[in-house]
């Protein structure tokens, strides 16, 4: 592809499949050092056999510890990209709050904490780029 993020670090969640794993191959076809991260394994040895250059991860998006800990591990990136997420099926009628729950710790309040985790160093560092994916699926 190009060179545009030769030099950049760039975390993605949910790295596994998707719009993640497209991202993930793409900031590396730009030259960037990628650290993709998801809960399955299979998918991020996958996408490692797919391209070899990017540093796979497991990481549940919802684990405060475990985020705290790789943003240690990784010190300065210069992007976050928040994928992970679901979309529960159904109305709100039959969703019930456990779901509810779930869907709201690892759509929003996992790039809350992935953002808490890495902005300190992004600014220390002189700034960086987020971007937050969000899903929607119309209930029926």
């Amino acid at each position: 592809m190009g060179d545009r993020l030769t030099g950049k670090t760039a975390l993605v969640t949910a790295a596994g499949a998707g719009i993640g794993r497209a991202t993930a191959l793409a900031f590396a076809g730009e030259g960037a050092a990628v650290w993709a991260t998801d809960i399955n394994d299979e998918a991020l040895a996958s996408l490692a056999a797919e391209e070899p250059g990017l540093t796979t991860r497991h990481l549940d998006a919802t684990d405060g510890t475990a985020i705290a800990e790789l943003a240690k591990e990784l010190g300065t990136t210069d992007v976050l990209f928040n994928c992970a997420g679901m979309v529960p099926y159904g109305n709100i009628l039959v969703c019930d709050e456990d779901t509810w729950d779930r869907t709201l710790s690892l759509n929003v309040t996992s790039m809350y904490r992935t953002i808490r985790a890495f902005l300190p160093a992004m600014l220390e560092a002189g700034g960086g780029s987020i971007i937050n994916v969000s899903r929607w699926a119309p209930y029926h």
